[in-house]
């Protein structure tokens, strides 16, 4: 894998991994997985007068899934939330480089963000 900076960067050192305990009530989440591609991705959001305070995401696959998880946590913050709306797994492939057969994991994400927004429109 010929990497790019950023890849190698929010691979090693992603900013807003991990979760908020399950007390914070203001949040909503979502998860998406694929089996065959062995990936599965988690978001959650702390929400306040329908914007997007902050992003807390869990990632479980190649360096590309990862990156582009944390690409798009760290754009969330201040947004509203038909910004979930916005997800587009192309504009991620080419910031990141992402080879064309890596674009399902993508897909993930993309379904992960889709499941956030459930509900809370």
């Amino acid at each position: 894998m010929n990497a790019s900076g950023e890849l190698q960067r929010r691979f090693h050192g992603p900013r807003a991994y991990g979760r908020w305990l399950e007390a914070d009530l203001r949040h909503a989440s979502g998860f998406a997985e694929d089996r065959a591609q062995m990936v599965w991705v988690r978001f959650d959001l702390q929400i306040e007068k329908g914007c997007i305070n902050a992003v807390r995401f869990q990632v479980f696959g190649c360096p590309y899934t990862m990156a582009a998880a944390s690409r798009f946590a760290e754009s969330l913050p201040g947004q509203p939330l038909t910004a979930l709306h916005d997800f587009d797994p192309h504009e991620l492939q080419r910031a990141l480089d992402v080879p064309a057969e890596k674009l399902g994991r993508l897909l993930v994400i993309e379904d992960a963000v889709r499941a956030c927004g459930t509900g809370i429109d």
